[in-house]
Parts: structure tokens; C-alpha cells; sequence
């Protein structure tokens, strides 16, 4: 059995006007799926959120109480050049986050032999201490963190295959030993991935 997790809620982020990551990701995905019948195939799972435990085992407290602190009741604010919340963003966000963790429940419980999350805002550039890339929370990251913790794993592994770099989750596999991180990209392109890296493709 495979699932599909999300919710409707991710599509409230809201980066700003002619901004590249927009709520038509998840409907186009969703479009694409429908019209191809690959969801007759599928457990449709709705997302819950992640916990404040599950974001702080990645991140750190300064962090995410900023991000509380700077959530707006209205509009949108700018975290930084590509980076946005608005009202419903860090709801989104611990979606996001949680829909990762309700996937690996699903695998180690036996309950389905693959996962996709179709979720956004996006996680893999946001780092230990501050959110950037489009980025708010390492979905991933705080996903690896999770089933280590709540399953008494040995090792955890990350592939990351996109055309930018995934710095944020390269961050914490260099503090957590138990995860391996290989990570595929195109490079001299944002975040412009330091050549140094052990983790370089």
C-alpha cells in the first residue's frame, strides 16, 4: 500500500505576488495524479502537524521563537530576499514537517511500503538557525530526526536530488552522526554549495 499525504492547509502559505513557489505546486501535482488514475491507487492521508519537540530537535529555540514572533496577522513579511510568511505560513509549515513524520509511521508501523508528501512551504535549504530558500522548517531533517528518536534507530539516510543544493539538511547530518546525507545538484547556483563540502555531487 502506498500513501499520499497532505493538506489543504499548505496551499495558505502565501509568498507574495509573481513569487516562483506558489499553492499551484500541490494542484498541479494533485491534477496530474487525478488524471492519470494514480490516486485510485493510493491511502490519501491528511497531514498533523509537527510538535514544537519535533521542530527544536532540529533547530534551535532563538529560531523558531523568532518565527513565531515575526508571524503577521495579515500580509506577508519578509524574512528575507526569497523568503516570506504569511498568517497561516508556520501552520503550513509544521504540515509540512508532520506529513513527514506521519510517512515514516506508516513505513516503520507496516502500514504502507511508500510515502509521498505532496507539502509545502519547502524545507531542505532552511538551516539549524534561521529559515531561508523559500524555506521555513528542514522538513526533512526534522523527519530524520524524528524516526531516530521515536524508533531507536542505528542510521537514517537523506537523498536529496533537485537542482539546488540542500545546505540546510547538510548542516544538521554534520551534527548528527546516525545520518548520511547524499545530496544531488546542479552546482554554481543558489545556495552556491561550498566546493569543500564532503557531501558534493
Amino acid at each position: 500500500m502506498y500513501f499520499y499525504i497532505s493538506h489543504e492547509l499548505c496551499k495558505s502559505h502565501y509568498n507574495g505576488e509573481e513569487h516562483p513557489e506558489t499553492y499551484l505546486r500541490l494542484s498541479q501535482i494533485e491534477d496530474q495524479l487525478i488524471g492519470q488514475r494514480l490516486l485510485d491507487f493510493v491511502y490519501m492521508d491528511i497531514a498533523t502537524p509537527a510538535s514544537e519537540k519535533d521542530i527544536l530537535r532540529v533547530h534551535t529555540p532563538r529560531m523558531w521563537n523568532d518565527l513565531q514572533a515575526k508571524l503577521p496577522e495579515d500580509g506577508i513579511v519578509q524574512l528575507d530576499n526569497d523568503t516570506a510568511m504569511s498568517p497561516k505560513s508556520l501552520e503550513a509549515a509544521k504540515l509540512a514537517a508532520g506529513a513527514v513524520k506521519d510517512g515514516i509511521d506508516a513505513l516503520m508501523q507496516n502500514r504502507a511500503s511508500g510515502v509521498f508528501c505532496n507539502v509545502r512551504p519547502p524545507g531542505h535549504h532552511a538551516e539549524i538557525d534561521r529559515a531561508m530558500g523559500f524555506c521555513l522548517l528542514n522538513n526533512a531533517a526534522i523527519g530524520a530526526a524524528y524516526a531516530l528518536a521515536q524508533y531507536n534507530l542505528s542510521r537514517v539516510a537523506i537523498l536529496d536530488f533537485d537542482v539546488h543544493h540542500g545546505n540546510g539538511t547538510e548542516t544538521f547530518a554534520e551534527i548528527e552522526p546516525r545520518l548520511s546525507f547524499v545530496s544531488s545538484y546542479e552546482q554554481d547556483i543558489y545556495p552556491f554549495a561550498n566546493s569543500g563540502s564532503p557531501y558534493e555531487n
